[in-house]
């Protein structure tokens, strides 16, 4: 967090090596410098929770990706904050997050959608993913059993892993 404090101006903040990064560091960081930031790194954040995604909700305007994977205090209300208050959001990781029910309401601006590492996801949720998301370019899942009909219904993605 120091460097944040020195480079006031940097778009891309990558925290990952920050296992014991807090939801009150995050708190305590100036509003003023996540005006810019455009790129979020968060990857094993563990300690990190709703409240932070609220704060970053509310300060970081200009978030076009955020990578949120491994930090499992995380709750579908935070990622809803994200999507509803974050409008240039495009790419959204939550790789190995296996408690999201990803039934979200403000989904449709995203790009890029990654839910791999034990991600089991249902196929009603891959399908309302898909319905909810029409710029969807790229998705990537862990999801072990879906039907040809659902396939077909994602025609569209230029790009689907599994």
């Amino acid at each position: 967090l120091k460097l944040i404090h020195q480079h006031p101006c940097a778009g891309i903040i990558d925290l990952s090596a920050s296992s014991k990064l807090t939801d009150r560091a995050i708190l305590e960081i100036d509003p003023t410098r996540a005006k810019s930031w455009s790129q979020l790194n968060l990857t094993n954040c563990t300690l990190l929770t709703d409240r932070s995604l609220e704060w970053i909700a509310k300060n970081c305007p200009h978030l076009i990706s955020i990578d949120l994977s491994h930090c499992h205090l995380i709750t579908d209300h935070g990622i809803e904050m994200l999507l509803s208050h974050c409008p240039l959001l495009r790419h959204l990781f939550l790789n190995g997050l296996d408690d999201l029910s990803l039934i979200y309401q403000s989904e449709q601006n995203l790009h890029t959608w990654s839910l791999q590492d034990r991600f089991h996801l249902t196929e009603p949720s891959f399908l309302h993913s898909f319905k909810q998301s029409p710029s969807l370019k790229t998705w990537e899942a862990s999801l072990y059993s879906i039907s040809n009909e659902a396939l077909l219904q994602i025609r569209h993605i230029q790009k689907v892993i599994f």
